[in-house]
């Protein structure tokens, strides 16, 4: 005879009002949770309005949701609702065997083989690009860094992703997708939204900018598909690309809703954590001055490669730890489809779950010093830190597909960066971090620059 045991009760984060504890998530997340951590431990629940929500802090428990029992959880219901309209039904948006065949044909597109082959044109458009910064250099005037380091980032994704050089077409299609991401984040922390075909002052605009980005994307496609040659750009790749098991390629629609992804999810991010390093540099002259030191041993003056980029291990731990104290995918959410068991207790069916890598990842029990600034903590073989205390990508088969890409552009960026210029910290601004669906700073990160 099977005995099942009752679980304990989660512990729960008591709230009163019918918002319950939404106005202190929504405004000040970062101690909310923080709060719910110290009331409660690495399992807790808690109510925004009538909805009862899970948060679960500790490595088993990320563990048995993101791998062990990843097919039991799916992305929560909120977010493919908002984003499903916005994004389409890309890598980001899509679950089981949908979401297993577009992984399997976009993979080989990010294969480490590949990365080697953007790799001069970014360092070529990164160069160019901090020309811009010059003006600022020579009169001394203060430059916001978190701004600067996003438009850079996007002059580097365009020719990776699309083949093309930023220009005015582009800028307008860029205004666009800042709209919808705008309208994506706004919905995502609204609790009740209306659908995109009703006429509201936000939807109309919101559905100017998805026809610019789709009359922009499929004509790409239409022209890469008419002209049907092989350059080394992310779209070409894609509608190359090939399921391994079938032989099955991308339709346009697929394809536009990829490079959409990708787009909104990749070159904003890869910002955040930049602007973030930046300034964590700034604050740490002794780190500045080893990782400047690498770059002058290893490259003598010259421009990045991509060859000598893996042996630059400071710079790799410098990145490591920047996103391991400020992820720009700060929070995320999964959806039981059946009640499951953590340890002692059950998460409920149909239920949100959340996990956040910014917390995990300053945890006092799985991190010495959670707070400072420290990259010699990667320099070790065997990591002292839990494996899944650190899931700046997240983890498991659904971490970022674009994560060597990633990474590689931000190692060109920082190289190219320190090699003009020196970054100034101007004193006495208020830094805070604004939560977003990315990482951002509130008011932006200002600083003074010396060329060199």
């Amino acid at each position: 005879m099977n005995i099942k045991y009752a679980k304990k009760p989660i512990p729960e984060l008591q709230a009163r009002g019918y918002l319950g504890h939404f106005p202190e998530f929504r405004d000040n997340p970062l101690q909310f949770l923080g709060n719910l951590n110290r009331e409660c431990g690495d399992i807790a629940k808690f109510r925004m309005g009538p909805m009862y929500f899970y948060y679960v802090n500790h490595p088993d428990y990320i563990k048995h949701i993101l791998i062990t029992n990843r097919k039991n959880y799916h992305r929560d219901r909120k977010f493919l609702a908002e984003g499903i309209p916005i994004l389409g039904r890309g890598l980001l948006t899509t679950d089981a065997e949908e979401w297993e065949r577009l992984r399997r044909i976009a993979q080989p597109v990010f294969h480490a083989n590949q990365m080697a082959k953007y790799a001069s044109m970014i360092s070529e458009v990164a160069t160019n690009s901090l020309k811009r910064w010059e003006v600022s250099a020579n009169k001394g005037q203060p430059l916001n860094i978190a701004d600067e380091i996003l438009r850079l980032t996007l002059d580097v994704v365009a020719p990776t992703l699309f083949g093309i050089n930023v220009t005015d077409e582009w800028q307008s299609f860029i205004n666009s997708v800042n709209i919808i991401q705008a309208e994506g984040a706004k919905r995502l922390v609204t609790p009740v939204t209306l659908p995109l075909w009703i006429p509201t002052r936000s939807n109309i605009k919101a559905n100017i900018a998805l026809r610019n980005i789709d009359n922009t994307v499929f004509g790409m496609i239409a022209k890469y598909r008419q002209q049907q040659k092989a350059q080394h750009n992310l779209m070409n790749a894609l509608i190359q690309a090939r399921d391994e098991e079938t032989g099955d390629s991308l339709t346009d629609q697929e394809i536009r809703d990829q490079v959409v992804t990708l787009l909104t999810a990749g070159y904003e991010t890869t910002a955040s954590i930049l602007a973030w390093l930046f300034l964590l540099l700034s604050q740490h002259p002794e780190v500045e001055q080893k990782l400047r030191y690498e770059i002058e041993i290893v490259l003598k003056n010259q421009s990045p490669t991509y060859e000598y980029i893996s042996s630059m291990k400071y710079l790799r731990m410098v990145i490591q730890e920047s996103l391991r104290l400020y992820p720009p995918i700060w929070i995320f959410a999964r959806t039981p489809i059946q009640s499951d068991d953590l340890g002692d207790y059950e998460i409920p069916a149909n239920t949100v779950v959340y996990i956040s890598p910014l917390m995990v990842q300053r945890h006092p029990k799985f991190w010495q010093s959670p707070e400072d600034f420290k990259p010699e903590r990667f320099e070790v073989t065997e990591p002292t830190h839990s494996e899944l205390a650190y899931i700046p990508f997240g983890t498991g088969v659904r971490s970022c597909i674009g994560r060597n890409f990633a990474i590689m552009m931000m190692q060109f960026i920082v190289i190219k960066v320190l090699q003009t210029y020196r970054l100034h910290l101007v004193q006495n601004q208020h830094i805070k971090p604004q939560f977003d669906i990315t990482l951002h700073s509130h008011n932006g990160i200002y600083m003074n620059l010396e060329k060199i």
